[in-house]
């Protein structure tokens, strides 16, 4: 057995390395789709709430007609903490399991327990990437992170102290 391999050894290092190549492209392939708009409103059954938020707001739609999608600002781009984020993102899927907020009732909940969980971790990234930072990501940081969650809590604290019946109200 020793001689086989020894005589073919490069046969075996290349179908390793072929092998290797294979499993990476693969693992990053699923890593990139984890990442698509379409992956994060049909996996967070966000698409009836969070969703429609997020087509009428500046993230979607504006006068430099570029789009930031969830994964521009809610997943990081270097590759350790990228794989953090993925593992807590488990924790997520879990909850959709055990129906913590598997209903817009339950998520709405939770929605701000949720959103500060975010902000939080929004900020501790952009406070972590001095060096990186662009004034886009600037201008992203000042309008999601700072203006928006301001509104947006008083919003949900005034929508939490209200009766079920008048949170749906347009």
């Amino acid at each position: 057995m020793l001689d086989v391999i020894k005589k073919n050894r490069l046969y075996f290092f290349a179908a390793g390395t072929l092998f290797g190549v294979l499993i990476w492209g693969g693992f990053h392939t699923v890593l990139e789709k984890t990442n698509s708009l379409e992956f994060c409103i049909s996996c967070h059954e966000m698409e009836q709430t969070v969703y429609q938020e997020y087509k009428k707001s500046i993230h979607y739609k504006n006068a430099a007609g570029v789009r930031t999608t969830c994964a521009d600002c809610h997943v990081p781009k270097e590759w350790l903490p990228k794989m953090v984020r993925k593992i807590q993102a488990t924790n997520e899927l879990f909850h959709k399991v055990m129906g913590t907020i598997d209903t817009q009732e339950k998520f709405e909940l939770k929605r701000l327990e949720l959103a500060e969980n975010v902000w939080r971790s929004m900020r501790r990234r952009i406070r972590g990437s001095a060096a990186t930072v662009t004034p886009m990501s600037i201008w992203i940081f000042i309008s999601s992170a700072v203006v928006q969650p301001r509104r947006c809590r008083r919003r949900l604290r005034r929508e939490v102290k209200r009766p079920a019946s008048t949170v749906t109200r347009v």
